[in-house]
């Protein structure tokens, strides 16, 4: 399927909300504890594109890319025990074992 207006007018979106943060000082903590309302949009170019046409709207909208990078990072946590999700908040665990929250309320996961 080849990208359509709509493609790109959600990659912008998200691109456009990343850049404003970092833009203003923020980090990427700043952008997890805000992502929620974006997931949706996200979730819609996962669903109705390929691998290949996600890593096509990376290289062109660099907070898209950002966006993407980070939820990747924090499944990996998730998977490797890192990272533990608690619905709606994920806590990841500090070096002394103690659960340690992050404002977040990015996606429920299993």
């Amino acid at each position: 399927m080849p990208l359509t207006e709509k493609h790109h007018q959600q990659a912008q979106h998200i691109d456009n909300y990343v850049k404003n943060i970092l833009q203003n000082g923020g980090t990427k903590e700043d952008i997890i504890a805000t992502m929620y309302d974006y997931m949706p949009g996200f979730k819609y170019l996962m669903d109705h594109l390929s691998h290949q046409e996600i890593d096509s709207l990376s290289q062109q909208y660099d907070g898209f890319y950002h966006f993407a990078n980070i939820l990747e990072k924090v499944a990996q946590g998730i998977k490797q025990g890192i990272l533990m999700s608690c619905n709606p908040t994920i806590l990841p665990l500090g070096r002394d074992g103690q659960k340690s929250p992050i404002c977040c309320r990015t996606f429920n996961a299993p």
